[in-house]
């Protein structure tokens, strides 16, 4: 019933536009997760060696933090694994633990927006080749 209602009332070219917009976000969004967090762990190291200030690293957890919540698909995806690491996170006594819990946090970004990413691509390619065969049949109509 539910989308028997969304398509009729929706036309067909909208909701291909609409899904490809979704789409874009979601790539968007990944390639913007994996950066973040491969600075944050990257700032880490450097805060635990000493090289670097916490202050900068809180910035940017707090980008990527806003990031995967922007996204639900993450933190869905993984949100059993990400409510352990937030546990170590709040049990973390010392610096050095509460950064050993951040980088694992940040390792579990990467891997999974790294597994998610082949699909998503797949999936803009293909609705891409879709609107073209599309556009390519509306421009042959009279």
């Amino acid at each position: 019933m539910l989308f028997q209602s969304v398509f009729s009332s929706t036309d067909k070219n909208a909701r291909l536009k609409l899904l490809q917009k979704a789409l874009n976000d979601i790539n968007e969004t990944l390639h913007a997760s994996t950066s973040l967090a491969k600075q944050c762990h990257e700032l880490a190291i450097k805060v635990e060696k000493g090289q670097a200030d916490l202050a900068p690293l809180s910035m940017k957890e707090a980008e990527l933090t806003k990031q995967i919540k922007t996204s639900n698909f993450i933190s869905i995806a993984v949100q059993h694994e990400i409510r352990n690491v937030l546990r170590l996170n709040e049990n973390a006594t010392t610096l050095k633990q509460n950064l050993g819990a951040s980088k694992l946090l940040y390792k579990l970004v990467m891997q999974e927006t790294k597994k998610m990413q082949p699909y998503v691509t797949k999936s803009v390619d293909a609705l891409e080749a879709l609107l073209a065969y599309q556009h390519g049949l509306d421009s042959t109509v009279p």
